[in-house]
């Protein structure tokens, strides 16, 4: 499991964010892996270098990045392989009308195939019918939220769901620590 928190403009240009961030994480000794931290791909971009940073730092730290509202850019290549960045989030206009728009679909299997040579995961948002589940999942997105998915859900109800289904383990070597992932691959909505 890995939960993400979504972090504004503000925080992340606070200087003592950084500190502040390495102090909770260390007095909280949670696992190397557990939380991520989301940045906005726009802010990535626009501050490359600062993004490397934080990267590095909370890599550091033994907390990941996610990138929210993922495309296709002219330095989104290059942020997939900062240390420290774990999952991309494909921008919601990538899997609008996806079945019937061949542009999104290449663009799409080129993000989810640079993010696996990366070693960077690749969820969409905003799935909503099967037949997009079943595209996206052959344009190699590893996981999907939306109503396509699953419906929102009490914690209880996803804890019942996931015992019933035949999970198997893997291995997430930017950590080292095992981790369970259940079939199919879907992330929680919300």
């Amino acid at each position: 499991a890995q939960f993400s928190v979504n972090l504004t403009t503000g925080s992340l240009s606070d200087s003592n964010f950084l500190t502040f961030v390495r102090l909770c994480l260390e007095k909280a000794q949670l696992p190397r892996g557990l939380i991520a931290f989301e940045a906005q791909h726009e802010f990535c971009r626009r501050e490359p270098q600062y993004f490397a940073h934080l990267a590095a730092q909370l890599e550091q730290a033994g907390a990941g990045v996610v990138i929210d509202n993922f495309t296709l850019s002219d330095t989104g290549i290059d942020l997939l392989m900062h240390p420290g960045v774990r999952l991309v989030k494909l921008d919601p206009q990538l899997t609008h009308d996806l079945v019937n728009d061949r542009g999104h679909q290449a663009r799409v299997a080129a993000i989810a195939q640079a993010a696996r040579v990366a070693g960077v995961h690749v969820v969409a948002k905003n799935v909503e019918c099967e037949r997009s589940q079943a595209l996206l999942q052959a344009l190699g997105v590893d996981f999907m939220q939306g109503y396509g998915t699953s419906a929102p859900a009490p914690l209880q109800a996803i804890d019942e769901q996931r015992e019933l289904r035949v999970e198997r383990e893997i291995v997430d070597p930017h950590f080292g620590a095992e981790s369970v992932e259940a079939q199919p691959r879907l992330a929680a909505t919300g």
